[in-house]
C-alpha cells in the first residue's frame, strides 16, 4: 500500500507564513468558536450552578480554546513538516471531543435523575457549538488523504447521529413531560397544548436527520438556519435575564427541550466535512428552497400556536377571551401569509421575488403585533420569539446576502471584500525532495504565464524577486497560482519538479515554456 504523498517542504531556514492563503470564512469560524466557548462560561450549566462553578467545564473550555491554535501551528510547521492539514484536523477533533463527551454525560444524568437541581443549561449549547466549530476541518485542509476521508466520515456520522439522537430525546421529552404534567394534575387541554409544541421540535429534528441521510444541501442549510435562529434568540433571552425561558435551563423532563439540539446540529451542519459529503446543488436554488422551507416552518409554528392558544382558552387559565381571539386571528393571517410566501418562493421565485419579499415583510409586521398580543396574554417564550422575528429575518438574510442570490436574482450590493473567496480543493501531490538552502540563480525565461487578476497574490507569484519560501507557500496553498509559480524564473528546481508531477496541463505548459 502506497503512503499519502506530501508537497515539498519550505526552504530550510525560512518559516512558512501560517496566515497566508486562509479564506476569510475560516477566520470567521475560528472567531465564532472562540466567542461561543468564552460566552458559555457566563451561562448557567445546571439549575444550581453556573459554568464557572464546574472546574471540569472550565478546563475543557480552555482546552477547546487552545485547540484553535493548532490550525496555525500546523501551517507554521511547528508540529513537524510531515504533519498534513488533514492530520491537524483530526488532532483538533480529538482535543475537542472531551467537552462533547462531558455534555453527553450530563444529558444522561438529566435523563435518569430528572429532579429540579439538574437539567442542563444553555452553557452546554454554546459550549458544544464552539467545540464543534473548533473541531471542524478548515477549507484549506481538504485533500484526498485517508486522514481527510476519515474526517468526512466522522462528520457524516455525527450529523446523522446527532440529529437522530436529539429527535429521539425530543420524543422522550414528550413522554416525560406528559408524565410530569399528569403527576401535577395539569388540565388535559394544557397537556395537549404542550404536546403540540414538543411534537413540532421532534418532527423538525427528524426531518433534518432524514435530510442528512439523503445528503441534502437544503437540509444542511435549514439545519444551520435553525441553529442560528435558536442561538440568536437564546442570546436575547440572556440579555433579558432569561425572561423567555426557565432561567436558561432545559431538561428532557420539562417542555420544551430544543435549544441544545438545534444549536448543536446547526454547528455540525456548518462543518466542511458535512459539506464535503453533501450532494452538489446550485447555490441559488439551494438558498431559495431553504428560504421557502423556512417560511413553511414559520406557518407551521403559527398553526401550532393557534391550537395551543385555543386549548389554553378551553383550559380556562384566566386568559382574556378578547385578546386571545385577536391573537388567534393575527396568527391565522400570519400563517396564510408565510405559507403563501413559501409557495411563491418554491414555485416561481425569479418571477415573484417582489411578492415573496412583501409577504416576508408583512409576516415580520404581523409577528410584532402577535408578540405584543401574546405578551399581554402570558409570558413570551423562545419559540414565540423565533416565530415572530427569527423566521422572517432569516428569510430576508437568505434571499439578500448570499453572492449566488445577488448574482442570479439581484439584491443588495455588498463590498467585494466582504465576500470570502471559495477555497479550492488541493490535488494529491507527489513527494518531492527537500528544498535547497537558497533558490538557484534565475535564468532568463520566456514571457511568464498571465496570473489570475482576481487573486491578491498574483503579482507576488509572478515576481522574480519573490523569495523561495513565499513561492513554496503560494504553490502549496493556492492551486490557481501554481502555473504562475511554474513560469516564475526564480522558482527553484525541486519545486518545479513537484509542480511538474501534478499532471496539470497549464502547469506543464508553463514549465515547457521555460525551455
Amino acid at each position: 500500500m502506497s503512503t499519502q504523498p506530501q508537497p515539498p517542504v519550505a526552504p530550510v531556514g525560512q518559516a512558512a507564513n501560517p496566515f497566508a492563503g486562509i479564506p476569510v470564512a475560516d477566520y470567521v469560524r475560528d472567531a465564532g468558536a472562540l466567542l461561543l466557548l468564552l460566552l458559555s462560561l457566563a451561562m448557567p450549566w445546571q439549575s444550581d450552578k453556573d459554568a464557572t462553578d464546574n472546574i471540569a467545564v472550565v478546563l475543557l473550555v480552555l482546552l477547546s480554546v487552545l485547540s484553535l491554535s493548532l490550525v496555525y501551528l500546523g501551517r507554521a510547521r511547528v508540529l513537524g513538516p510531515a504533519v498534513s492539514g488533514s492530520q491537524v484536523a483530526l488532532i483538533r477533533a480529538a482535543v475537542n471531543a472531551p467537552y462533547i463527551i462531558l455534555v453527553v454525560v450530563y444529558l444522561i444524568i438529566d435523563l435518569f435523575k430528572g429532579d429540579d437541581t439538574h437539567g442542563i443549561g444553555v452553557a452546554a449549547a454554546l459550549g458544544v457549538a464552539g467545540a464543534i466549530l473548533a473541531a471542524s476541518p478548515r477549507s484549506f485542509e481538504r485533500d484526498t488523504s485517508p486522514a481527510y476521508a476519515l474526517t468526512v466520515t466522522i462528520g457524516r456520522l455525527a450529523s446523522v447521529g446527532a440529529a437522530g439522537l436529539f429527535a429521539v430525546l425530543s420524543l422522550l421529552n414528550l413522554i416525560l413531560s406528559i408524565k410530569r404534567m399528569n403527576e401535577y394534575e395539569y388540565p388535559g387541554a394544557e397537556v395537549a397544548s404542550v404536546s403540540i409544541t414538543i411534537l413540532l421540535a421532534t418532527v423538525g429534528l427528524a426531518l433534518i436527520a432524514y435530510g442528512f441521510v439523503r445528503r441534502s444541501e437544503v437540509a444542511r442549510t435549514i439545519a444551520i438556519t435553525a441553529g442560528a435562529i435558536t442561538l440568536a434568540t437564546t442570546l436575547i433571552d440572556w440579555t433579558t435575564d432569561w425572561d423567555l425561558s426557565n432561567g436558561g435551563i432545559e431538561s428532557v423532563h420539562l417542555p420544551v427541550f430544543f435549544v441544545l439540539p438545534f444549536v448543536a446540529v446547526g454547528a455540525i451542519a456548518l462543518s466542511e466535512a458535512v459539506k464535503a459529503h453533501s450532494a452538489v446543488t446550485d447555490p441559488a436554488t439551494r438558498w431559495v428552497r431553504a428560504a421557502s422551507t423556512t417560511l413553511f416552518v414559520g406557518a407551521a409554528i403559527a398553526l401550532a400556536q393557534i391550537l395551543s392558544t385555543i386549548l389554553s382558552l378551553v383550559a380556562d387559565y384566566g386568559l382574556s377571551g378578547g385578546k386571545g381571539a385577536g391573537y388567534i386571528v393575527v396568527l391565522l393571517v400570519l400563517a396564510v401569509v408565510t405559507a403563501a410566501g413559501g409557495f411563491l418562493a418554491r414555485t416561481a421565485y425569479g418571477n415573484q421575488k417582489v411578492l415573496v419579499f412583501t409577504a416576508t415583510g408583512f409576516a415580520l409586521i404581523l409577528g410584532i403585533v402577535a408578540a405584543v398580543l401574546y405578551n399581554s396574554l402570558k409570558d413570551m417564550t423562545i419559540l414565540t420569539a423565533i416565530q415572530d422575528f427569527g423566521v422572517p429575518v432569516a428569510v430576508f438574510l437568505m434571499l439578500l446576502v448570499p453572492t449566488s442570490m445577488r448574482s442570479t436574482y439581484g439584491g443588495i450590493s455588498l463590498p467585494a471584500a466582504a465576500v470570502a473567496p471559495a477555497a479550492p480543493v488541493p490535488p494529491v501531490a507527489p513527494t518531492a525532495p527537500p528544498a535547497p538552502m537558497a533558490p538557484p540563480a534565475a535564468a532568463t525565461p520566456p514571457a511568464p504565464v498571465a496570473a489570475p487578476a482576481a487573486h491578491p497574490r498574483s503579482a507576488e507569484a509572478a515576481n522574480p524577486a519573490t523569495s523561495a519560501a513565499a513561492l513554496h507557500e503560494i504553490a502549496t496553498t493556492i492551486p490557481e497560482l501554481r502555473a504562475v509559480v511554474a513560469a516564475n524564473p526564480s522558482t527553484y528546481p525541486d519545486l518545479l519538479t513537484w509542480l511538474g508531477q501534478l499532471g496539470d496541463p497549464a502547469i506543464n505548459a508553463a514549465i515547457a515554456a521555460r525551455g
